[in-house]
Formats: structure tokens, sequence, C-alpha cells
């Protein structure tokens, strides 16, 4: 029974609606909007990145120098 109303109204047991990660912070503290027709949630997640920094290593640079 998610929510029964009658004159007194009985919740059920809360259940999570997205598989989500997010981390409120001081700015945002909550990273989501619900639409106004309450049919669609636009959620803020933090990008996920897969790549690094290429990283350049020069070899013999003391010698590029006396030229």
């Amino acid at each position: 029974m998610p929510i029964a109303a009658s004159e007194t109204l009985q919740a059920g047991e809360p259940t999570a609606l997205f598989d989500i990660r997010f981390s409120p912070s001081g700015v945002n503290p909550y990273p989501y909007a619900v639409s106004p027709d309450g049919q669609r949630f636009l959620v803020i997640q933090p990008e996920e990145t897969t790549s690094s920094a290429a990283i350049s290593v020069v070899l013999n640079w003391a010698a590029a120098l006396r030229n």
C-alpha cells in the first residue's frame, strides 16, 4: 500500500524511484527538479570521466638545450 487517503493519511513503505548517486552540497542541496505535472524528473549527476590526462615524457632534453 503506497498511500491510502481516507479520514487519515496512511503511508506505506518508502520505495526508491531511481538508482542514481548524487552528493548534496551547500550550494544545491536538492540537485533535482520535478516537472509541474509530476511526470518527469531532472537530476544533476556528476560527470563520469573514464579518460585521464596525457603525460609527455621528453628524453634527452639536456642535449636539445645545447643546440
